[in-house]
């Protein structure tokens, strides 16, 4: 059994066992054309390496995108490369943004509620 932990695949147990190489990136993507589907933004990026996931992020309420997404590839090196040449380039008339992702903060413990 494998399993992804920060960024580290562990194996069996993954406390017990020391992390196997592997340095995947989580790439941040902006400006994104609304239109743009997860398949174009994949297409775009493979030209760099393999892309492990696309994904855009949806609104949850108008179910449309809100123009950004992340990208991950497993490669450490051919994700820099990416960033570099794809950062500030023309995607379907929008300029896009292009940088590795910043770990999600942390939202605040929540009190919780009285009965």
């Amino acid at each position: 059994m494998f399993v992804l932990l920060r960024g580290h695949w562990f194996v069996g147990d993954a406390m017990a066992r020391a992390p196997i190489e592997c340095s995947f990136m989580n790439i941040y993507v902006g400006n994104l054309p609304y239109r743009i589907s997860e398949d174009e933004l994949r297409s775009s990026f493979e030209a760099y390496g393999t892309v492990s996931s696309a994904k855009i992020v949806i609104d949850r309420e108008t179910g449309k995108s809100k123009g950004f997404g992340f990208i991950e590839m497993p490669t450490q090196s051919e994700a820099e490369e990416a960033i570099k040449k794809l950062d500030g380039t023309d995607l379907n008339g929008r300029n896009i943004r292009v940088n590795e992702a910043r770990p999600r903060p942390q939202a605040p413990m929540r009190r919780p509620r009285p009965a």
